[in-house]
């Protein structure tokens, strides 16, 4: 399980810490948004948390949750059912604030 779960976790922290958070204007594939990442709204989603949007840093928290559950040394059936937990929290809030916040900050107050 170990293998597995920290397979998809770096896949998610690549998306979170190289990939623009949100959607491009041309689209991911056309790579544009590469050369445009100092204007900012192309920006990784980290990179959006530190300058201000501070809705996504919760998901780092996640991200640092999953890794020590990973790596500590549990039961396996209690490793297991805390990692999906986990795992399955941390999915609930990104769709959640996907759905609650857009480009330019949250609906309630645009």
């Amino acid at each position: 399980m170990k293998r597995t779960a920290s397979f998809w976790l770096a896949a998610a922290a690549v998306g979170y810490y190289l990939l623009p958070w949100y959607l491009t204007d041309d689209g991911i594939f056309s790579l544009t948004w590469a050369l445009d990442l100092a204007d900012g709204t192309d920006a990784p989603g980290l990179a959006h948390a530190v300058s201000g949007r501070l809705w996504l840093l919760p998901i780092v928290i996640g991200f640092v949750a999953l890794s020590a559950l990973i790596w500590v040394q549990q039961p396996p059936v209690k490793q297991a059912r805390r990692v999906t937990t986990t795992a399955a929290v941390t999915l609930v809030y990104i769709a959640l604030q996907g759905l609650m916040i857009q480009r330019n900050g949250p609906r309630a107050l645009t």
